[in-house]
């Protein structure tokens, strides 16, 4: 478009040189906010296995494979819920 239309490129750059800076940082926020929420949930699926495996909940429990994702689940929203403002800080 610069080399055919050179007013509208600068014109087009200009008008929504705001709305790009805004997405990027948007953007940027929000990639943040996953990042905490990925790590949050993958140290709560780290300690529940270790629990689990390693922390005596075998031998306690012996749950089939359903009732052991339906639990390790509900652990990991637990610990979201537990960690909601760090996530969103």
């Amino acid at each position: 478009m610069e080399q055919y239309e050179p007013n509208l490129a600068r014109a087009a750059k200009n008008i929504f040189k705001d709305s790009y800076e805004y997405t990027k940082l948007h953007n940027a926020f929000v990639r943040e906010r996953k990042d905490r929420y990925n790590a949050v949930k993958a140290k709560a699926k780290e300690d529940f296995d270790f629990w689990y495996w390693q922390g005596g909940g075998f031998e306690e429990h012996h749950w089939d494979k359903n009732e052991l994702k339906k639990r390790r689940n509900e652990f990991i929203e637990q610990r979201l819920k537990e960690n909601k403002d760090e996530i969103h800080e």
